[in-house]
């Protein structure tokens, strides 16, 4: 269409006008062609040929940022983190299938849309959750299927990382919660819940008062030992050098701030030009904590600190000579 941009641009202020309130909560999804423009803006297209129809998503989305309503962007496109607008009233959240100048997996088994429906397949009967935990649980699906590889034998790299943007202007405000607006009754056949990855939401979370059930924790293991939910390595420079902080002196430091208590673990604490500390935090919390410059991503973590949790030192010394553990052989650590 010639004039595809200004249609869209169009068709989405008069549905803004119509629908915006403070009480909705707007659902936009694109999946198709898209790609960073000479402008570094976000542009979308109807086919591969960059002279193909566009529309400037960039643009599109400072309409939904001047709405009442809430805003939850589901993106399945190339370079989908270079569209970050910042929500001038109401929340405002963004789950895209890869980051800036990325590509995007195309359709099938690791596409960020086939995942996304097998999620809300699987979480039908919850009664509700957040974005955020919906993102973690996208990045952990997508993480478990292998990579395919070629006819040359090298891997296929698909499955890249969804990212979560939160781009609402109240760094307080909770994750978007989604919820049936109608609860049906269940089939009389079915007499249990579905199984599935067991994922907790923040519905299930008390700030107050300690979880009591540890498939409502967003730290609780499976049996494998690995966590339910993916977690966070990040890195937090103090302002100056900390000269007798240690790990449990930091852990105790934690402990007077009831959210980082229940939900981040010291890791490790490190003598630097700056004191270096690091933290784990569940995926759905990362996703809500505010940027700062001493803040910094690290890795993901699928399980709890392999050193610090199983190991002891006699054992890691029966390691330096040679000794290991049946299930863990894979180790090697050098004699010092």
């Amino acid at each position: 269409m010639k004039n595809s941009h200004l249609d869209l641009m169009m068709k989405t202020g008069e549905f803004i006008r119509d629908a915006d309130n403070d009480d909705n909560l707007f659902i936009v999804y694109y999946g198709g062609h898209g790609r960073i423009n000479s402008e570094r803006q976000a542009e979308w297209l109807c086919k591969r040929d960059p002279s193909s129809p566009r529309v400037h998503w960039s643009a599109i989305q400072t309409l939904f940022a001047e709405a009442q309503s809430d805003v939850l962007i589901l993106l399945d496109t190339c370079a989908a983190a270079s569209a970050t607008t910042r929500s001038l009233h109401g929340s405002m959240e963004a789950i895209m299938a890869c980051g800036f100048e990325s590509k995007a997996p195309p359709p099938g088994e690791h596409s960020f849309t086939n995942t996304l429906i097998n999620v809300l397949e699987d979480w039908i009967d919850r009664r509700s959750f957040s974005a955020s935990c919906l993102h973690a649980e996208i990045l952990s699906e997508l993480k478990l299927k292998e990579n395919k590889k070629g006819r040359e034998g090298k891997k296929l790299e698909w499955c890249v990382t969804p990212i979560h943007i939160n781009c609402t202007q109240d760094s307080k405000a909770p994750s978007i919660e989604l919820c049936r607006r109608n609860v049906l009754p269940r089939p009389s056949a079915r007499t249990s819940e579905p199984e599935g990855n067991q994922s907790a939401d923040f519905m299930d979370l008390d700030f107050d008062n300690p979880i009591s059930s540890s498939h409502s924790s967003l730290s609780s293991l499976a049996p494998s030992g690995q966590y339910r939910i993916p977690h966070v390595i990040i890195s937090v420079a103090l302002e100056e050098n900390q000269l007798d902080l240690d790990v449990k002196k930091t852990s105790r430091w934690l402990e007077s701030i009831p959210f980082l208590a229940k939900y981040a673990k010291v890791e490790g604490v490190f003598k630097s030009y700056s004191t270096l500390l690091l933290l784990s935090v569940p995926v759905p919390v990362w996703n809500m904590l505010p940027d700062h410059p001493a803040c910094s991503f690290v890795g993901y973590a699928t399980s709890p600190n392999l050193v610090t949790n199983p190991w002891k030192e006699p054992e890691l010394e029966l390691l330096a000579s040679g000794a290991s553990r049946p299930f863990t052989s894979i180790w090697k650590i050098p004699a010092t």
